[in-house]
């Protein structure tokens, strides 16, 4: 779905719960469409008067993937404006984020109903992903924790957790877990991560459910 709405290159809107990777998706998109080799542009503030309005599009917004945040305020965008980015005219891509299709519809009107959509489910609606997720993420903080390595209890409370900040609760996870395992106590992690230990050990044992040791011993 997400490669076919890529190459296709309608006008696209993406919907999804606060930080479930929106902006890394429309990258993404961006990035494996046949509009890759143009600017990408990212807007989450429009002019209210038509002449910035047209100054903005004609300098930073013609030809490009333009990512339209649209946040979580049900306000509707200026007429002007919708008109213009979506006009054949400046041979703009627009991407428009948003909480709920009922936000997009009251931002963008009509417009929002006639793009093509995308849901990004929630972390707790694909636990299937998690693993691949935290391993990344433990990669780019050149760990070499991985899910695969932890015991199987562990293994089985990190895909059952509820994650309910979504990628923020998943980075956390991927910070602590790194720094408990290369400081080896969970002490030392929390005066390295600037928390209580107590804070962490309620954490690490309450809210995710993990047990001692993490690890799986060597064979």
């Amino acid at each position: 779905m997400v490669c076919l709405a890529a190459w296709q290159g309608a006008h696209l809107l993406i919907t999804s719960e606060p930080d479930c990777g929106q902006d890394r998706l429309a990258r993404i998109v961006h990035s494996i469409s046949r509009f890759r080799s143009r600017t990408i542009v990212e807007l989450d503030q429009v002019p209210v008067d038509r002449a910035n309005q047209l100054e903005l599009i004609r300098r930073h917004a013609a030809r490009s993937t333009l990512v339209l945040d649209l946040g979580d305020d049900d306000t509707r965008l200026p007429s002007s404006f919708i008109t213009t980015v979506f006009s054949a005219r400046f041979q703009i891509r627009v991407i428009a984020l948003a909480r709920s299709l009922a936000v997009a519809d009251e931002a963008l009107g009509e417009r929002a109903r006639q793009m093509q959509h995308l849901r990004v489910p929630s972390i707790v609606d694909r636990p299937e992903a998690v693993d691949r997720l935290l391993d990344r993420m433990f990669v780019e903080r050149g760990s070499p924790l991985r899910v695969a390595g932890l015991t199987l209890d562990n293994q089985r409370a990190l895909r059952g957790h509820g994650w309910p900040g979504n990628f923020a609760s998943l980075r956390q996870a991927a910070d602590r877990l790194a720094a408990i395992t290369r400081l080896g106590s969970i002490n030392k992690a929390a005066h390295e991560l600037g928390v209580a230990p107590a804070t962490l050990y309620h954490w690490y044992s309450k809210t995710m459910r993990l047990s001692h040791p993490l690890v799986s011993a060597s064979p």
